[in-house]
């Protein structure tokens, strides 16, 4: 997968170390979740990737979450 050989890369040169989480985490987290695992997550009626979804648990922050976020607006339902 190029993507993978990519961050691979990325990482052998040394990029990835110098660069700050926060301008990696998008790329990261979509090609984990979208490229590796095979998550749609760009549609919404199926799943969401929200990134820093804070637990409603404990108030901690993940930093990628897929799945059915109600609270935000303007998301349908969960299929049945």
């Amino acid at each position: 997968m190029a993507a993978l050989r990519k961050w691979e890369a990325n990482l052998r040169s040394g990029r990835v170390h110098k660069a700050k989480e926060e301008a990696l985490q998008a790329d990261f987290l979509n090609l984990i979740f979208g490229e590796v695992l095979g998550y749609n997550y760009q549609d919404a009626h199926r799943w969401h990737l929200e990134k820093e979804q804070k637990s409603s648990t404990d108030g901690t922050k993940a930093d990628g979450a897929l799945g059915y976020f109600r609270q935000l607006a303007g998301l349908p339902s969960p299929p049945n």
